[in-house]
């Protein structure tokens, strides 16, 4: 037929490992292999626990709220980056939530810094939050998620990722 079972002990080892619950940050530099290289990016993770329904709604609900202002402000108006983005991240069963942004022009200690004073603000604009406001964004997110795909390309991708993902 063409095609061939592997064995489950042939698969690679894919190993996740549980961050500890600290306050302090932990933090990750990966120079890059280019000197030349122009480009900075930084992704803050936070990690939130075991995959489950309740906590992917939450997460995909939270980005969903976030992502927009988050755009707004650092790349639109204050020009971060050329690349910003949050959302959901699922790693072999470990979900949780993740910021991006991708500059020329800014450094990783810069970077990091204006997306935790984005975080701390957020919080006080997501608690205030009207409830007009939350309710649009909840049938935003159900809007995106009853979306068909445009393409077999879009659709075969959105599965692929969940293949890749476990």
């Amino acid at each position: 037929s063409g095609s061939c079972d592997i064995p489950k002990e042939n698969y690679p080892l894919q190993h996740v490992l549980k961050a500890p619950l600290v306050t302090d940050d932990h933090i990750v530099v990966t120079p890059t292999k280019d000197s030349k290289e122009a480009n900075t990016a930084v992704e803050v993770y936070f990690q939130i626990g075991k995959d489950d329904l309740s906590h992917r709604v939450l997460i995909d609900l939270l980005s969903e709220i976030m992502y927009e202002p988050l755009f707004d402000e650092l790349r639109t108006k204050e020009q971060f980056g050329y690349h910003v983005s949050c959302g959901a991240r699922w790693t072999f069963g470990v979900i949780g939530i993740s910021f991006k942004v991708v500059t020329s022009c800014k450094s990783a200690d810069e970077v990091s810094e204006r997306l935790d004073r984005f975080l701390h603000e957020f919080r006080d604009k997501l608690a205030t939050m009207e409830e007009e406001k939350f309710m649009e964004n909840l049938v935003g997110l159900v809007k995106n998620k009853l979306q068909m795909y445009n393409s077999l390309e879009e659709e075969c991708n959105s599965l692929w990722s969940e293949i890749n993902e476990g």
